[in-house]
């Protein structure tokens, strides 16, 4: 998982780990662990790409599965 990348258009789009944390249902510690450690599934990752306009499916592969 690239996490620069998540952290970068995160910082693009003025979120912040708590406001993602909020919109995907859970804990910013769960989140920070997730990003930073990895463990984000399938679902994360399309919530997180829809969330940070990630429209590409090679993006998405490419950012949350590499």
């Amino acid at each position: 998982m690239l996490t620069n990348e998540i952290k970068a258009r995160m910082t693009l789009k003025g979120y912040t780990q708590e406001y993602m944390a909020k919109e995907l249902g859970m804990a910013k510690n769960t989140f920070n662990k997730k990003v930073n450690f990895g463990g984000i599934g399938l679902d994360d990752a399309k919530k997180i790409a829809i969330l940070l306009d990630i429209e590409d499916p090679e993006d998405i592969k490419r950012i949350f599965f590499s």
